[in-house]
């Protein structure tokens, strides 16, 4: 988020190299333009995203295009926002993600693994979120 006040400090003590940093609407379609060249590329990706049922569902079908089978992804907040907990209700039913860890404490952390990708996200599931994860 472009007025997240911690990103400064955290960004100097992360120790890492930022590859690319894109700071915008991430259902944008040049976003995803911009992420494609990561496509099967991504061992680990954090999704933090708007919380909303849908939006977070396009998050995880943009993030499962990019993650290499074997990847993991964290989602935020599975505890504490009601549709990001609908969304890991939806991913335990998953085919292709299994349930790494679930840190239930506070707001809630999962770590998920991309097991296959048997399914793969179309412009209809990028677009709305729906259909199955």
């Amino acid at each position: 988020h472009p007025v997240f006040p911690h990103w400064a400090r955290i960004k100097k003590d992360l120790h890492s190299d930022l590859i690319e940093e894109i700071i915008s609407e991430s259902h944008a379609p040049e976003v995803r333009k911009r992420l494609l060249k990561y496509e099967n590329k991504i061992d680990f990706a954090f999704v933090d995203g708007d919380h909303t049922y849908h939006g977070l569902r396009k998050d995880i079908f943009l993030t499962k295009e990019l993650l290499k089978v074997g990847g993991y992804m964290v989602l935020h907040d599975t505890l504490g926002v009601w549709d990001c907990k609908r969304v890991f209700d939806d991913l335990i039913q998953a085919k292709d993600f299994i349930l790494v860890r679930n840190f239930a404490i506070r707001f809630g952390i999962s770590i998920w693994q991309l097991q296959r990708k048997k399914r793969i996200p179309t412009a209809f599931n990028r677009s709305t979120g729906r259909g199955k994860l």
